[in-house]
């Protein structure tokens, strides 16, 4: 089926790829970097899992559809009710190698059924979650190695 982009944003994160996909990875981590996340429980494993993410006291449950680690890709979908204007809401989350130490990140929301009035309603939402998000990738990320023991 056919999606309609809702909004994409593409960064460069100074971190190798290596390090930025350790931590993008984790379908059930994102609370470690994602600012504004209360909660995230993940039912199942691999492709199919579910996870069901509270912020701000809202669940939104989201299924992982593909984890490409060789792409270094995840995406998910949203899903329906989401109570957005929206039917079949997909996030995918795409990282390339920009130099040894730079990773170029590219996170596009899109969905299978949304008007232009839809567009405009979720853009500025999705605009401010998916910036705050690579923000907190890039604050983690900055962050010094702290020894375990």
């Amino acid at each position: 089926m056919t999606r309609t982009l809702i909004y994409q944003e593409v960064d460069t994160i100074p971190s190798p790829i290596g390090h930025v996909w350790a931590i993008l990875q984790g379908f059930g981590g994102i609370k470690a970097w994602l600012p504004t996340i209360d909660s995230c429980e993940v039912e199942g494993e691999g492709i199919g899992a579910v996870r069901t993410v509270v912020s701000g006291g809202n669940p939104v449950k989201e299924r992982l559809e593909v984890y490409d680690p060789d792409k270094h890709t995840v995406s998910y979908r949203l899903l329906d009710p989401t109570g957005l204007p929206m039917e079949g809401g997909y996030g995918t989350v795409s990282l390339a190698e920009e130099g040894e130490k730079s990773t170029k990140i590219i996170w596009t929301s899109d969905a299978e059924k949304i008007d232009e009035q839809g567009i405009q309603t979720i853009r500025p939402i999705f605009e401010v979650f998916i910036k705050k998000s690579i923000g907190g990738l890039k604050e983690v990320l900055a962050r010094p190695a702290q020894a375990l023991f």
